[in-house]
This record gives structure tokens, sequence and C-alpha cells, in this order.
């Protein structure tokens, strides 16, 4: 029940980002928090759930997408690496939370980039700096998503 009811969330927040959040932008960058969601997930829930909820979430992603195979392929591989990072180098911390969910929102964001980029043949200079604005906009909503998957699973705040 669990899976489904986090599965069903993730539906909500992939929703919700298409019809809302894209747009509204923030100095031209708009939040993620269906990537967010993800990456906090394998923090949370470990490697291998994480794994399967960013292969959900990218393919539903490049579903979208004009390119397809560049968020089926690194959303779940970073969500695996965040979970193996944080199972075997750090505890539960708020500040490895935020630093997670930062990360991994870059690290998504600047691979479908350097992939759109070379696909367009559009100069690559700027990228980083969107994929920054995007992760700090994401790493802002951790408080909510956190509350929101403890809700959903169960969790205890300790």
């Amino acid at each position: 029940m669990r899976i489904f009811k986090t599965l069903l969330f993730l539906i909500f927040l992939i929703v919700f980002q298409m019809v809302v959040l894209s747009r509204i932008s923030i100095f031209g960058i708009n939040v993620d928090l269906p990537v967010a969601f993800v990456v906090l997930l394998s923090f949370f829930k470990g490697p291998r759930d994480g794994f399967w909820y960013g292969a959900f979430l990218g393919f539903m992603m490049d579903i979208f997408s004009s390119i397809p195979f560049v968020f089926v392929v690194s959303v779940p591989i970073v969500c695996l690496v965040c979970g193996m990072l944080k199972d075997k180098l750090f505890k539960e911390d708020e500040a490895v939370m935020f630093a997670f969910v930062f990360a991994g929102t870059f690290l998504v964001y600047f691979a479908g980039s350097i992939v759109f980029s070379k696909f367009y043949g559009v100069g690559s200079s700027d990228l980083w700096l969107s994929c920054f604005g995007v992760s700090i906009l994401n790493t802002l909503f951790v408080p909510v998503l956190k509350m929101s998957l403890y809700k959903i699973e169960g969790l205890s705040d300790e």
C-alpha cells in the first residue's frame, strides 16, 4: 500500500509540475519537485527503491521530452548513487539530506543539458548556471517534500 501511495503522490507531483510549476519561473528557472522527491526517496529508502522510483520518474519525464532515453537513464543512476553513498558514507542528517537533493538535481539536469545541447547543437557555456538554479530551488522545497514523504510512508521524525 505504501508503494501505491508513493507512486500516486509521484504522479501527482508530475502532473502538478506540468500544469502549474512549469508556468512559474524565478529568474527564468523552474522548480522540479518530482526530481527532488525521488532523490529524497533514495536518501530515506535506500539505493534499490531509489533506483526504481527514479526509473519510473525518468520514464515519465522522457514521455514528455523531445529526446528519449535521457532521463530514464540519468535519474535512476543518480538516485542509485545517492542511495549507495548515503548507506555507505553518510548518516541521516539534515545537512546531508539538503546536499543530496542539491547534488542529485544538479547531476540529473546537467546530464540532460549536456545531451540536449549536443543534440540541438547549442553552446553549453551557461548550462551549469541553470542546473545550479534548479538545484537551489529544489533544495528550498526539501522540508515540504520530507513532510509529505513522512506522511505517505508513515516514517517518524526522530
